[in-house]
């Protein structure tokens, strides 16, 4: 340790109430033990702290929002391979036994959807030489049962990120909304009677 270090300790030992980076650069500046770092300490002081990458925990806490609640998530997969779908389909329920959510059905056609487009061999001539291309979609759909809007943020965000090529997800939320004032039968008439 230097004796600039040292002496550094031994003030801030002395006063352990006033220990701001001003106080620290301060004493770095009548030392002359390193005017570059006295002049970080005292830039960062002057910042504000969203400028310093810092974020106030009051407002996280002012903007509290209760969590959603979802009744089910359905997935609908699609793959040109079935067997892309079904390790899929294998991981999603691996993924959702870990986080401790509920399974629905898991259902969808054995068949493949066949889309065929024919098309002329060559460029222009020989109409009666002709190709035919077949596209082969398996369908895949799998729900899940009473999530919380936080569990449910994760859980898409993972099995997204693990998406694998060639596959296409769609996801469809059905969210559990409280029933509006007008419609309980209780508070309907109380307004009426409040208001003659």
């Amino acid at each position: 340790m230097n004796s600039v270090s040292k002496q550094l300790f031994s003030f801030l030992n002395r006063l352990p109430q006033c220990t701001t980076p001003a106080t620290v650069a301060g004493f770095l500046r009548f030392h002359n033990g390193c005017p570059s770092l006295a002049e970080t300490a005292v830039k960062n002081e002057t910042q504000e702290p969203a400028s310093r990458g810092l974020t106030s925990v009051v407002d996280k806490v002012d903007s509290y929002e209760p969590d959603k609640l979802y009744k089910l998530i359905e997935l609908e997969m699609r793959a040109n391979q079935k067997q892309i779908l079904n390790s899929y389909v294998v991981f999603l329920k691996m993924a959702a036994d870990g986080l401790g959510i509920e399974v629905g059905k898991v259902w969808g056609p054995d068949k493949a959807h066949h889309q065929r487009y024919t098309i002329l061999r060559s460029a222009f001539v020989h109409k009666k030489c002709r190709v035919q291309y077949e596209y082969r979609t398996y369908h895949r759909y799998m729900s899940f049962l009473k999530l919380t809007g936080s569990t449910a943020d994760t859980f898409l965000e993972y099995i997204e990120r693990n998406l694998p090529e060639g596959l296409a997800l769609k996801v469809t939320k059905v969210a559990v909304e409280p029933v509006p004032e007008h419609l309980v039968p209780g508070k309907s008439e109380e307004v009426e009677e409040s208001s003659s």
